[in-house]
């Protein structure tokens, strides 16, 4: 399958948004899908321009595991700016910040799983969203100041 459309991140796919195309099988993408159904209802990760393959990577639902003894985290990333320069395998902090200036590191080295979702597209919520890799503490740090405080990130 291949975008028929330009597809912006956090879209949820229809068939109006996927056509097909052939490949000679020594030159088709791993992952691909020759039928509209298995992909319709799946959520991009990462803007698709029109003519693009769609393979499972692209996919919510096929993100990799955070890796052992860690979970994967949603983080809200009040920024949507500095969310756009994540990519997945990027390494980040996490900073949590409130109105009267101060700061304080709440994940540190923590790996970017998926691509930031952007905020327009879930409802009423700002900032990005994206799925960090962390330790169980470092994410119930997150889900605690998450509350109160705004949350960015600093590459590593």
């Amino acid at each position: 399958m291949i975008a028929a459309t330009d597809i912006p991140a956090g879209t949820t796919l229809s068939p109006d948004d996927l056509t097909t195309a052939e490949y000679p099988s020594d030159l088709a993408p791993r992952g691909i899908s020759g039928d509209p159904a298995t992909l319709t209802g799946e959520v991009v990760t990462a803007g698709v321009t029109t003519g693009e393959v769609i393979t499972a990577s692209r996919l919510l639902g096929s993100r990799p595991e955070a890796g052992r003894g860690l979970v994967a985290a949603p983080v809200r990333l009040a920024d949507a700016g500095v969310a756009g320069l994540l990519a997945p395998g990027d390494v980040v902090d996490v900073i949590a910040a409130s109105t009267d200036g101060s700061a304080k590191v709440v994940a540190r080295k923590a790996r970017v799983i998926t691509r930031p979702i952007p905020p327009a597209t879930f409802g009423t919520q700002t900032g990005s969203l994206v799925l960090l890799a962390v330790t169980p503490d470092e994410a119930t740090t997150i889900a605690g100041v998450a509350t109160t405080r705004q949350l960015s990130a600093v590459l590593q």
